[in-house]
């Protein structure tokens, strides 16, 4: 079925609108095959928009010198009518006149000696006016879905950021609201089981225990529920600092071995001689070694042996390792037993309550530690859950930040900023603990003075976040924040190391 291209021609010479009429009526061999071309003559523009349909597309093809100004001069008010493309046509070519056109949204500039000439010319470039404003009329249309769709995004992102924060919000209070009702169960057993109530049986006693174990098992799985959302919401405060890893063990010992000495379960502690001080949250780091201890003693049998080994790995890495004599592990559980809500589907695991997240938690709290938690297991005979820390040295905390942290960073390159400013070195660190992100590292350089490294697509955004904030805490401290190095690839960590003047060294601040 051919188009019908309705075009409004604009010409106070009257010989030239019949010319174009004919031209236009008239079949030629080489014009566009779909296209039945209609005419309209107006000697003014102003007419023409006056005249034209009140539906359908139309051409304008405006002549260039008209009485009441130039095509120039009409074009933004021929354009605004909305009806489709306009051409300008001219008796003399000009290329400035051309180019004006274009740049004011005019579709073709046509010389009148080559239109009048040659009519499958001119209805060549009337169609193909037509197709173009067509496409440029759907590309905008398409911008303006794409608008709408990006505003629905944005209003359905903030709603999802709203209720994400209820969420939170929700989880928190639930765990506040869930461990005064425990503290005041686990209190009052407490007392019944000491008999300051009145006298008890053993088998009462019993009983008690099984109350006590149940409210710590309880306690343990809202912590673990409270945990996750924290730290999917980037909330959990890090604080790492150097620590003796027989402290580590110190704090939480107590804890385990009531855990264990309930199965009649042994704990052996095997510190190598000559460990070095690690780098770490303490409270993290602890937090996940009790739980690798607590899972080794559920899935280990009576008077079982459960061993915890520490000792040094490699240039300034520290290992520490939980070892069961328990059920060992499927292989084909292996790769799952660290995602969230994940549990092993065993006769015995189905007697234990929990919510799947401890493995998830503790592997997350490893990462914020810069190390990895692994897992080597053999089916029925027990299991290995081990991480490495780095030492206290700034060298190692370097290699562990590029090696653990820049494999979670997808590609990007890490960034070396150096932030200074008229503010106390320890003051301006301090700060820089509340700025950064958990997984940043700030240190202290002995020729470069505190550094700032961190994985990001768009450095510059980082450097103005971090100068703005730092502005309003110190508005006349002066600090800048400035790009050092950027390394696509840090696997030459101890080289990096030694440029930024971080080798020797040996005390290391990360932020919180």
């Amino acid at each position: 079925m051919n188009e019908t291209i309705h075009v409004a021609i604009i010409d106070d010479d009257l010989e030239h609108i019949d010319l174009l009429k004919s031209l236009l009526s008239c079949p030629s061999d080489n014009s566009p095959p779909d296209a039945v071309f209609t005419v309209s003559a107006f000697k003014e523009p102003e007419a023409a928009i006056a005249g034209i349909p009140p539906d359908g597309l139309v051409v304008f093809l405006c002549d260039y010198r008209m009485p009441s100004g130039t095509a120039l001069d009409w074009l933004p008010h021929l354009l605004r009518a909305g009806v489709g493309p306009v051409l300008v046509m001219s008796s003399h070519g000009s290329e400035d006149v051309a180019s004006r056109a274009h740049e004011l949204g005019a579709s073709r500039y046509l010389r009148k000696d080559r239109a009048f000439s040659d009519s499958a010319y001119l209805k060549q470039a009337l169609a193909d006016a037509v197709r173009q404003d067509r496409i440029e009329r759907r590309n905008r249309e398409l911008v303006q879905d794409l608008k709408r769709a990006n505003s629905e995004l944005e209003l359905r992102a903030a709603k999802l950021q709203s209720l994400t924060q209820s969420a939170h919000a929700f989880v928190a209070d639930v765990a506040h609201d869930f461990r005064t009702p425990l503290a005041t169960i686990k209190e009052f057993a407490g007392i019944l089981s000491d008999g300051i109530a009145g006298p008890v049986t053993e088998e009462q006693v019993e009983f008690l225990r099984y109350v006590d174990a149940a409210v710590l098992d309880l306690t343990h799985m809202v912590d673990d529920f409270l945990d996750s959302a924290r730290l999917r919401a980037g909330m959990l405060r890090i604080d790492r600092a150097p620590i003796v890893p027989e402290d580590l063990l110190e704090s939480i010992r107590v804890r385990v071995q009531n855990r264990a000495s309930a199965k009649g379960i042994t704990i052996e502690e095997a510190v190598e001689p000559g460990t070095p001080r690690v780098w770490v949250d303490a409270e993290k780091c602890a937090r996940v070694l009790t739980n690798l201890i607590v899972n080794a003693v559920k899935f280990s049998n009576e008077n079982a042996t459960i061993r915890i080994e520490v000792a040094p790995e490699g240039a300034g890495s520290v290992r520490f390792a939980v070892i069961d004599e328990g059920r060992g592990i499927a292989e084909e559980d292996l790769q799952t037993i660290f995602e969230r809500f994940s549990q092993v589907d065993t006769t015995q695991s189905s007697r234990i309550k929990g919510f799947g997240l401890g493995l998830s938690i503790c592997s997350q709290l490893a990462l914020l530690n810069y190390a990895r938690l692994t897992v080597e297991s053999v089916y029925g005979e027990g299991s290995t859950f081990s991480f490495s820390v780095p030492s206290e040295s700034n060298a190692a905390i370097i290699r562990h930040y590029g090696e653990f942290v820049g494999k979670t960073a997808e590609g990007l390159p890490l960034h070396v900023l150096r932030v200074s400013g008229d503010i106390e070195r320890p003051a301006l660190v301090d700060l820089l603990h509340d700025l950064c992100y958990p997984l940043d590292l700030v240190q202290e350089s002995d020729t470069m003075g505190v550094l700032v490294l961190g994985f990001s697509e768009h450095p510059a955004r980082w450097i103005q976040r971090l100068e703005r904030e730092l502005a309003d805490r110190l508005p006349r401290s002066g600090v800048k924040v400035v790009e050092l190095h950027a390394w696509t690839m840090p696997a030459q960590l101890d080289a990096m190391s030694a440029r930024l003047g971080l080798e020797s060294t040996e005390r290391a601040h990360a932020v919180r």
